[in-house]
């Protein structure tokens, strides 16, 4: 596996748990009003289906991309990628953004997500792509 890959993959994870840690810890100060419900789960019983398969499926892109070589997965996370930052754009354009931390993290993740993506589109991580097999 080419380096580009392997930080495409490991920039990409790290994007997605610092995203979840996010809603995890920060969702108290993005929320007016907001109360945890008690629960055996703790800190993670707000987390709905929804936040959970907004974090698992990008997973499963990641590594379909990046252990399988699979060129439509990485093409996919672009798409999300691009949706994601137009959203969070027009988001803080029509409403007040929020305490820095939660700009911070969100700055962060997204920040991790172009640079991977930047790695599992350079020149270095092509071969890898081109050399694919249906799974």
């Amino acid at each position: 596996m080419p380096n580009a890959v392997r930080l495409f993959a490991m920039l990409s994870y790290g994007s997605l748990a610092l995203g979840l840690l996010a809603i995890i810890v920060l969702l108290p100060m993005m929320v007016p009003g907001y109360a945890p419900v008690q629960s055996p789960l703790g800190g993670l019983a707000h987390l709905s289906p929804t936040v959970l398969f907004s974090f698992v499926f990008p997973a499963a892109l990641v590594w379909l991309a990046a252990w399988k070589r699979q060129g439509w997965a990485r093409i996919v996370l672009a798409v999300f990628f691009v949706f994601g930052v137009l959203s969070v754009v027009v988001t803080n354009a029509i409403s007040d953004v929020g305490s820095w931390p939660v700009v911070a993290f969100f700055a962060l993740q997204t920040f991790l997500q172009g640079l991977a993506l930047a790695f599992a589109f350079s020149p270095a991580a092509r071969p890898w792509f081109a050399n694919s097999r249906p799974i």
